[in-house]
C-alpha cells in the first residue's frame, strides 16, 4: 500500500469521524474536531456497583449529557452471585467496565445467576431525574452522588444494608456511538417538531457526505475577511473564486496542495490560494459550509457562521499594448502632414 493510498484512507476515515460527530454537535464543525480529538467531551460515565445484603448484587453503567442533563443511556444488571462485584472495578476505564460488563452476560449463560433487571433500569433512570443528580454527576461529587445512588437503590428494594462504589469518567457522545452503544440525545421524547429538527440534521448530513464522497481530498481552510473590498458570502455564486487558506498545518495532503499551487512559505506557513466555489450548504446552526475546487478532485472545506465580506478573487485586467502597424500608420500620417506643411510655406517664400 502507497503512502498516497495511506493518507487517502487516513483522510477518508477523518471525513467520516467528522461527519459522525456533526450529528451531537448541531452541525458545528469546530465542536467535532475537538470531540474527534478527545477536547470536547459532552458526556460523563458513571460506572458503579452495589450490593443488597447478600442476597443481591448489581452493576450499572450510565452515561449522562451534561449539556442538556439527561441520561443518554443506562445499563445495569443485577444477579444473586457475589461473583458479579468482585469481577467488575469501577475505577476501570469506561470501556473496559463495558467490554467486562458483556462478558460478564456471556459467561453467566451456564451459571444463571443473573436478575431481571428492566424495572431497576427504568427506576434508575427516573429517579435520577428526580433527584436532580446531574449537576453533581458533572461536577464529578462523588460523595453526593453515591448518597442519592444508595437512597434510589434502597427505594427500590430494602431487603438489606446497601453498599454503593461508583466512579466518573468523562467522554463524549462519538465516542461512546463508536462502541454501539444507542444514545438518546435530549432528555424530551421526540415530538413532531424534533422530528423536523432531526429530519433536517440529516438531510444536512447527506448533502456534506455526498458532496465529500464527489471528491478526492478535502482539506479544511479559512475565507480571507475583506470588510472594505470584500463581497458578503450571501452574495457569492456557485462558480466564482474567492481567496481562502487552508488551515491544518499537520494535514499532509494540505501541504502538498499549497506547495503545488506555490502558497507555502519557507517557514512553513500556508498562503492565499484560489477555490472556485462548488457548494454552499446552509447549516442548521446558522452560517454555511462552504466547498471549493482548489485542484483536480481536491476540495477546500469551510464553515463561515456569519455573513462576513470575504475576499474574492479578482484577476489583473490587461491593457492591450499598441500594435506596431497601429503606430506606425500614426508616424506615417504625421510625416505627411509635416511635409505638406513644408511645401506650402516654401511656395509662398517663392
Amino acid at each position: 500500500m502507497t503512502d498516497t493510498t495511506n493518507e487517502y484512507n487516513s483522510l477518508n476515515d477523518t471525513t467520516r469521524l467528522i461527519n459522525s460527530a456533526l450529528r451531537f454537535t448541531k452541525g458545528n464543525v469546530e465542536k467535532a474536531k475537538q470531540m474527534i480529538s478527545g477536547q470536547f467531551n459532552d458526556a460523563v460515565a458513571v460506572k458503579g456497583k452495589f450490593s443488597i445484603g447478600e442476597e443481591i448484587f448489581g452493576i450499572f453503567l450510565i452515561f449522562c449529557n451534561n449539556q442538556t442533563s439527561s441520561i443518554m443511556n443506562a445499563n445495569t444488571l443485577l444477579s444473586t452471585s457475589k461473583s458479579l462485584n468482585e469481577k467488575m472495578r469501577v475505577n476501570d476505564n469506561w470501556k473496559s467496565f463495558y467490554v467486562n460488563f458483556k462478558n460478564y452476560v456471556n459467561t453467566d449463560k451456564g451459571e444463571k445467576s443473573l436478575l431481571d433487571s428492566y424495572d431497576f433500569t427504568n427506576h434508575l433512570i427516573e429517579s435520577l431525574a428526580g433527584y436532580e443528580a446531574y449537576s453533581d454527576i458533572n461536577s464529578h461529587n462523588i460523595a453526593v452522588v453515591t448518597e442519592i445512588l444508595t437512597e434510589i437503590i434502597y427505594k427500590y428494594n430494602n431487603l438489606g444494608h446497601i453498599s454503593c462504589q461508583i466512579d466518573f469518567e468523562d467522554t463524549n457522545s462519538l465516542q461512546i456511538d463508536l462502541e454501539g452503544i444507542p444514545l438518546e440525545t435530549g432528555s424530551e421524547p421526540n415530538t413532531a417538531g424534533n422530528e423536523n429538527e432531526e429530519s433536517a440534521e440529516s438531510t444536512t448530513e447527506k448533502t456534506l457526505d455526498s458532496i465529500e464522497s464527489q471528491a478526492d481530498y478535502v482539506i479544511d481552510g479559512k475565507v480571507i475577511v475583506s470588510p472594505v473590498k470584500g463581497k458578503y458570502i450571501n452574495d457569492i455564486k456557485i462558480g466564482e473564486k474567492i481567496k481562502v487558506i487552508p488551515v491544518n498545518a499537520s494535514d499532509e495532503i494540505s501541504i502538498r496542495v499549497a506547495k503545488t499551487l506555490k502558497a507555502y512559505s519557507e517557514e512553513g506557513e500556508f498562503l492565499p490560494i484560489t477555490a472556485r466555489i462548488k457548494a454552499m450548504v446552509p447549516m442548521d446552526g446558522g452560517g454555511f459550509m462552504i466547498y471549493g475546487v482548489v485542484l483536480k478532485n481536491i476540495l477546500i472545506r469551510i464553515l463561515e457562521e456569519e455573513n462576513v465580506k470575504i475576499e474574492v478573487h479578482a484577476p489583473r485586467s490587461e491593457t492591450k499594448p499598441v500594435s506596431t502597424e497601429s503606430s506606425l500608420v500614426v508616424y506615417i500620417s504625421l510625416l505627411i502632414g509635416l511635409i505638406i506643411i513644408a511645401a506650402g510655406m516654401i511656395y509662398l517664400l517663392l
